[in-house]
């Protein structure tokens, strides 16, 4: 069980995949940004609750996975900076709320934000064109940015249990939708158009 990324991984300076899963890594600290060439780094079920903005540094990252770090409660607030970035995914986190720079984050396809404490989702989500699957389920969301419904690549939606009491018009332009979950909101009519 490592409780931390040994140092010696840090001199590796080609990998361009981490996993360090299911361990008690507590954080990732400045050192990261040595791994230049990193492409997916997992570290999915440890004890992170510290990720050094230095991180933003691995412009080469498609993929960040983070979920069950149940005491990380923020992201880094310059991830904007992984333009590279694919696949976008912390769920049953404490996250409480979105680090805005995300806008930047222009080929992100998947974002996993399932069982965090986010409560309203502020992003403005025009220029993320590139998402197909989106997952803000089991949080405690009363308001989601309406440029959310108007990307046309999404396949997968899902805002169930959450707070949520309307949805905007704008739901109908997603024409490539085939899940979409709302169960267990306080939504009482669908927009009707």
């Amino acid at each position: 069980q490592l409780s931390s990324i040994p140092p010696s991984i840090y001199k590796c300076e080609n990998l361009e995949e981490l996993i360090i899963t299911n361990n008690m890594v507590s954080e990732i600290g400045d050192e990261i940004s040595q791994l230049k060439q990193l492409k997916l780094l997992n570290l999915a079920n440890n004890h992170i609750y510290i990720i050094s903005d230095e991180l933003s540094n691995c412009t080469t990252l498609t993929t960040l996975a983070l979920g069950y770090n149940r005491s990380l409660s923020y992201l880094p607030t310059e991830l904007g900076n992984l333009k590279a970035l694919n696949v976008l995914s912390f769920g049953k986190c404490k996250i409480e709320e979105l680090p805005k720079s995300i806008e930047k984050c222009v080929l992100l396809k998947s974002l996993y934000a399932n069982n965090n404490q986010l409560k309203q989702i502020d992003l403005s989500f025009k220029n993320l064109g590139q998402l197909e699957s989106v997952s803000f389920q089991h949080n405690q969301i009363t308001r989601i940015d309406s440029s959310l419904f108007k990307l046309p690549l999404i396949t997968k939606l899902d805002v169930s249990q959450n707070q949520l009491t309307t949805l905007p018009y704008s739901i109908g332009s997603m024409k490539s939708l085939v899940h979409f979950d709302i169960f267990e909101n306080k939504i009482k009519l669908l927009p009707y158009d």
